[in-house]
């Protein structure tokens, strides 16, 4: 017992000098810094078991909870994704659900930044709100376009392709490829918006890129 207090400890003084993502003045660490604290501390000794919520699963969403069992002690995270909510969920409602969860066990367990909620978790509601908001707007909106550094759609579509195999290429897993690829998601909603509103066939091809790019990582393994 005394030396798990010892290992989590140490785990809480890593933490607290980890840089995560500020918003509003808050630090909110991601789901695989806080992962990779716990593996370190307590190697062989730490089991994460994942399962999905049937009676949750329904009316296009997606639940699921993760278990962390640490020695005799136990913690638990559930987490609720819509399928198609965004631009990530369209393709990993599930794989998103499960990082999420998983945050949230973690989070239970104490290792978390001066917030509960994950990096992830606070830029996929920042990228909801935001989605939200423009529904709720008047049809006589502007055209949408691309950010300002694309001179226009076909451009911006060749460097967000490119990106993704580059972050494909440098992930290890499926999930990490996902946690690279949210920065992006969050960056250019806007210009992702416009491709689809502009250009419904490219902005279905970005999505193939994305969705080929993330098969490849396993197939790259076997």
């Amino acid at each position: 017992m005394k030396d798990y207090a010892a290992k989590y400890e140490q785990m809480k003084k890593t933490l607290s000098k980890s840089k995560g993502m500020d918003f509003r003045g808050k630090n909110y660490l991601t789901v695989a810094t806080r992962h990779s604290v716990l593996m370190n501390a307590f190697p062989g000794e730490t089991s994460i078991d994942s399962s999905i919520i049937e009676p949750l699963c329904k009316d296009g969403m997606v639940a699921v909870k993760v278990i962390i069992k640490v020695l005799n002690n136990t913690y638990s995270g559930l987490a609720l994704e819509k399928i198609g909510s965004t631009f990530i969920n369209k393709t990993s409602a599930l794989e998103n659900a499960e990082t999420s969860a998983l945050g949230r066990a973690l989070a239970a367990m104490g290792l978390h930044g001066t917030e509960y909620a994950s990096a992830e978790e606070v830029g996929n509601a920042v990228v909801q709100q935001n989605s939200i908001a423009k529904k709720e707007k008047t049809k006589k909106e502007e055209p949408k376009v691309v950010a300002k550094q694309f001179a226009d759609i076909h451009e911006f579509v060749t460097f967000f392709k490119k990106s993704i195999e580059q972050e494909a290429k440098n992930s290890k897993t499926e999930n990490d490829f996902e946690r690279k690829m949210q920065p992006y998601l969050k960056q250019y909603s806007d210009s992702l918006a416009a491709v689809k509103a502009n250009s419904p066939q490219l902005h279905e091809l970005t999505q193939q890129t994305y969705i080929e790019n993330k098969e490849k990582i396993n197939k790259g393994k076997e």
